[in-house]
């Protein structure tokens, strides 16, 4: 059954200040650069994300990073993530080859 939408449809302007959330879709790219910052951050405790777009290349991005030494507890159906260093290391500094 194909929904039944008015001919026409009045919009009112508004009058005064707008009092109202919105929450916009989560980015691909800012959720990648925010996984990495966790991770580096990591190193002195524990790091909560909120907001994370599902996407592959998170879940990829997420991948990588358990493979590099991180624990991540990723909830994508409430868009969160939780990242932790998994043993001890000696130090927080690493290197690209």
């Amino acid at each position: 059954m194909q929904p039944r939408y008015p001919k026409v449809q009045v919009v009112e302007p508004v009058i005064g200040p707008v009092n109202a959330k919105c929450r916009v879709p989560g980015s691909k790219s800012v959720s990648n650069r925010a996984l990495v910052l966790a991770a580096l951050g990591a190193s002195r405790g524990p790091c909560e994300l909120s907001g994370l777009l599902h996407s592959e290349d998170t879940e990829v991005m997420v991948e990588s990073l358990g493979k590099l030494g991180w624990e991540v507890e990723a909830d994508w159906a409430n868009a969160r993530a939780k990242l932790s260093l998994v043993g001890k290391r000696e130090s927080s500094k690493y290197t690209i080859p």
